[in-house]
């Protein structure tokens, strides 16, 4: 009688380490940025593995596929815990993760021969994906030719802190070549009137930590008007 005691308490154990063992292989969705030990962005793109635009899909590719491996892809979470993310699969070596806000999303792999075995785990791959911009520019009224008066267009409000950013001004779609044309703001003097016709200004700023990264405002619409004539003075 003991010894089937022995055997049902041995049956019941196994049973329930394998099954502690497929909980724990389950997969889980895991959304947004990992819980990562750096709080600011990198200094410079090397700093990670690759830098993303805000809302891009983030693929990822481990080694030349063998047939018969299976490769299992994991992500830390928001709370710094690692999570299966996706099952192993026989010949799919590949991920992809949708980004939703800015920060570090960090994975790993293991990768499960035929017959069974498992790799080490690899290091933690991290990428960052940067910000999303939003850029408005202050309104303006009519301005005077002959540059008599001049008005000065500039982001309403603040960009993200601790990134850098390179500022490009265009006027009527033409990307302006001056020194102040690729500054925070803008001094607008215009020569001629435009008869109603309104001269249309924009900005467009882009990440230093990747350049493929960018957003332009929408235009800022300014009309020039003519001053009077030069008056005369009659006499009676």
């Amino acid at each position: 009688m003991k010894k089937h005691f022995t055997l049902l308490n041995l049956a019941i154990t196994v049973l329930l380490s394998s099954a502690s063992l497929i909980a724990s292989a389950a997969v889980v969705t895991v959304t947004g940025p990992s819980k990562d030990a750096l709080t600011t962005p990198p200094a410079q793109a090397s700093d990670v593995s690759k830098v993303y635009c805000y809302g891009s899909k983030i693929i990822l590719t481990g080694p030349t596929d063998v047939t018969g491996n299976k490769y299992e892809w994991y992500k830390i979470d928001n709370t710094g815990t690692k999570q299966l993310v996706k099952e192993g699969i026989n010949g799919d070596n590949g991920f992809e993760d949708q980004s939703t806000d800015a920060g570090y999303y960090d994975y790993q792999l293991v990768v499960i021969n035929a017959a069974g075995c498992s790799s080490a785990i690899s290091n933690i791959q991290k990428v960052y994906v940067l910000p999303d911009l939003s850029l408005s520019l202050n309104t303006a009224g009519p301005i005077c030719s002959s540059s008599q008066t001049t008005v000065t267009l500039a982001l309403q409000s603040p960009l993200p802190s601790g990134y850098t950013y390179n500022y490009q001004w265009y006027r009527n779609g033409t990307a302006i070549t001056t020194t102040q044309g690729t500054q925070p703001t803008y001094d607008v003097a215009e020569n001629t009137a435009t008869s109603g016709t309104p001269i249309l200004y924009k900005l467009r700023v882009t990440f230093v930590l990747s350049t493929g990264c960018y957003k332009e405002s929408a235009d800022s619409q300014i009309t020039v008007v003519n001053p009077p004539a030069t008056p005369t003075i009659s006499f009676n």
